[in-house]
């Protein structure tokens, strides 16, 4: 669960070409093996091979959603979420990341996270919130929109498989399901003051100095409990 964020595949860029994962809660039967199997000993490129078994994964789990109604372990139906990560194209994100920070972050900014895509937004504090929304409020204000473009472009370089059905479920805080409207299938963390062992922690990984962080002090405002 919630494993596809930048920071985990930042750190093990070294380890593979490309991650398969979920920025969400994965379904509680987890993978249809019975099914994936044929996918992982293909014998095509790299890439193609880590989006099929992507893909099917999405498929069997989005052909029984209807909206979590009866959801179970023996009859998911709470929704799915996964994407596939690029390892190669992760270092000229954090560039494009750190370059967007150098012109729209300050010393010390706020951030209003209630307008930011959130993975687990039924629990207090929430870590996981969608990359692509946060840089997309960042530059909210770029006239022509030619900076957020820039990153998106590394972005999709970095992202070239994501897929969701409209809700997922999580087994968090108030548990139900939740939208995925603007997901884009990579989450990161947004630091907030309140969080001083969190913020430390994050600070850890390689992530936290390639994209910029380390510069700014960063206080995400929370949706309330």
């Amino acid at each position: 669960c919630f494993m596809q964020t930048v920071e985990v595949a930042y750190e093990l860029r070294a380890c593979s070409d490309y991650f398969i994962g979920s920025p969400t809660e994965i379904p509680g039967p987890g993978a249809p093996y019975q099914t994936l199997v044929k996918f992982m000993l293909a014998t095509g490129s790299t890439e193609k091979t880590a989006i099929d078994i992507a893909r099917n994964y999405y498929d069997f789990y989005a052909l029984k959603y209807n909206g979590g109604k009866g959801s179970s372990n023996q009859n998911w139906t709470g929704g799915v979420s996964v994407s596939v990560v690029a390892s190669a194209a992760l270092e000229p994100l954090a560039v494009a990341t750190k370059n967007i920070f150098t012109c729209y972050l300050k010393s010390e900014t706020v951030i209003a996270l209630s307008d930011i895509m959130c993975y687990d937004p039924l629990r207090y504090p929430s870590y996981y919130y969608d990359i692509d929304s946060f840089i997309r409020s960042l530059t909210e204000d770029d006239a022509d929109d030619t900076d957020y473009a820039l990153w998106h472009t590394a972005f999709e370089n970095a992202v070239p498989y994501f897929d969701t059905t409209d809700k997922n479920y999580s087994a968090f805080g108030s548990r139900g399901m939740f939208s995925m409207k603007n997901a884009t299938g990579l989450s990161g963390y947004i630091p907030s003051k309140n969080l001083t062992e969190i913020n430390a922690f994050y600070a850890t990984y390689q992530w936290y100095t390639a994209a910029g962080w380390i510069n700014y002090q960063i206080d995400g405002i929370s949706k309330t409990k």
